[in-house]
């Protein structure tokens, strides 16, 4: 991926690819100077700030593209966006209701995201942080398939039909949540789904011609999560449980390194 979305971390490519959650858009980009309701409850994207503006940015479902959700600075909503969601972490929104926008060129200069266009975010409710990690039971690596045994506290990670080990398990589940190609290796991104006191750890799974091998264990038990992937490098962004701040681990050589 080649354009960043701001200074900070790149686009994630989950966005990109459509695993945000958002229903179609309908006929609200067609509106002029009338509000409406979006066909989906929830609208859920990367959240950014901006100069003038804050943005939610999302996938459409119905065409692909990427929109960006603007809120003025100073207004109600942008200010409970503000105090609930973090800068380039996943943030949802209930009952959203959207308007057209004309300040397209002076958004895309200011956010600089590979966005298809903007809407003016009119309105919604309990605004809050939210995972951009898609899940998923199986990938079909180059190697063979990487999958979970089954669904619930018992699962646990196999290769071609077989346990990896040592030993992958949920707590509560476990799922995989991203795959990427790494040169001759493919990278998993493997989320062991927890309880209230730890939500969610992680495994980088590495899978080559030679076999397969997995760091230990990583993450600051949240599960709000972020995975960038960028000129052959890949991290993973989250919120500290414990006090403020952010935490990013990168892959390097089959490990996971904190790096702030």
């Amino acid at each position: 991926m080649s354009r960043l979305l701001l200074p900070a971390p790149a686009f994630p490519a989950a966005l990109r690819r459509g695993a945000a959650r958002l229903a179609r858009l309908g006929t609200c980009m067609t509106l002029i100077g009338t509000a409406c309701a979006l066909p989906a409850q929830t609208l859920t994207g990367l959240y950014a700030r901006g100069k003038t503006h804050d943005a939610i940015f999302a996938t459409s479902d119905a065409s692909g593209d990427l929109i960006g959700y603007a809120v003025a600075h100073g207004s109600p909503l942008a200010k409970a966006l503000a105090r609930r969601c973090l800068q380039d972490l996943g943030c949802s929104i209930e009952a959203p209701r959207t308007a057209a926008l004309s300040q397209q060129a002076a958004l895309q200069a200011q956010f600089r995201a590979p966005a298809s266009g903007y809407v003016h975010l009119v309105d919604g409710h309990d605004p809050s942080l939210s995972s951009l990690l898609p899940h998923t039971a199986a990938v079909d690596t180059r190697y063979g398939r990487l999958a979970i045994s089954q669904p619930g506290p018992s699962a646990h990670l196999t290769f071609r039909g077989h346990a990896v080990l040592p030993g992958i398990e949920g707590n509560s589940a476990l799922t995989i949540a991203g795959l990427y190609p790494m040169g001759d290796r493919d990278i998993a991104l493997v989320e062991i789904i927890g309880g209230s006191a730890c939500p969610s750890l992680f495994h980088f799974v590495t899978i080559s011609r030679s076999g397969i091998s997995a760091s230990r264990e990583f993450g600051s038990c949240s599960d709000v999560a972020v995975a960038q992937f960028q000129h052959g490098q890949l991290t993973l962004r989250m919120p500290k449980m414990q006090g403020e701040g952010m935490v990013t681990y990168r892959y390097t050589n089959g490990l996971a390194i904190k790096t702030k």
